[in-house]
């Protein structure tokens, strides 16, 4: 009997609210989180870590005369100058959870991992990411997409900037650039043919998803939990259901 979910991909626009999905989990009551969200102590990968390691990397390089190659530096943050990172990304992602698998004997049944990043279409798409991820990942996963038009995207992208402004010159965003490049359109509503919740199936195997509509920010805490708790709630039934 599944207690909990495994392999918890987060998925949507930048600022479509996946960091405050993430952040309400890390601060809800353990056994409320454990029983009512079906997440346990979790751990997180953030493929944006990736964007910002490579982009020092490059950094360094580039003091010594090598020229950057995929990352480029703007006021908001850091844009992706080559998609080829994207494939680079779920490779990231396979071999974290590879080495986590050989330190960890109880790795699928001790705790939750959640996984987060966002995607575009064609080479860059959701479903080439999760078909370059390894089966066994994904056969232990599940889906929550994180659901914001574009347009709502970029209103709180650009406000949670400004605010972020003003305590700290370290602010940064998804950059205008990277937003309209990568982020416009994306693949789920064709990868999941338009369905709410489900199953899609790649790599022969079946992963259940639930795509929650977060066009209508919110900031009351009742909200946002019942918000998650009736998402999570569908795709843990789908998640045990295999």
């Amino acid at each position: 009997m599944k207690k909990h979910f495994n392999n918890l991909f987060v998925f949507g626009r930048p600022a479509s609210g996946k960091s405050e999905f993430i952040t309400f989990m890390k601060e809800c009551d353990e056994d409320k989180r454990r029983s009512q969200m079906h997440i346990s102590p979790f751990e997180m990968i953030d493929d944006y870590t990736f964007i910002v390691e490579l982009s020092e990397n490059e950094a360094i390089f580039e003091k010594f005369g090598v020229e950057r190659k995929i990352t480029k530096d703007v006021p908001e943050g850091i844009v992706v100058t080559d998609p080829t990172y994207f494939d680079y990304a779920s490779e990231k992602i396979n071999r974290l959870l590879e080495r986590s698998k050989e330190t960890q004997p109880d790795f699928f049944t001790a705790q939750s991992r959640l996984i987060e990043f966002s995607r575009g279409q064609d080479k860059i798409s959701y479903q080439r990411a999760l078909s370059l991820i390894d089966k066994e990942t994904l056969a232990n996963g599940s889906i929550i997409y994180i659901k914001a038009s574009y347009e709502e995207s970029i209103r709180r992208n650009d406000a949670r900037y400004q605010e972020k402004l003003k305590h700290s010159f370290l602010a940064h965003k998804a950059p205008d650039e990277a937003m309209e490049r990568y982020y416009k359109n994306d693949d789920w509503a064709t990868l999941t043919n338009g369905e709410s919740h489900g199953f899609i199936t790649l790599n022969d195997v079946q992963i259940p998803f639930v795509t929650m509509d977060n066009n209508q920010e919110s900031k009351d805490p009742a909200v946002l939990e019942d918000r998650y708790q009736t998402a999570l709630t569908k795709l843990f039934e789908l998640w045990s259901s295999k």
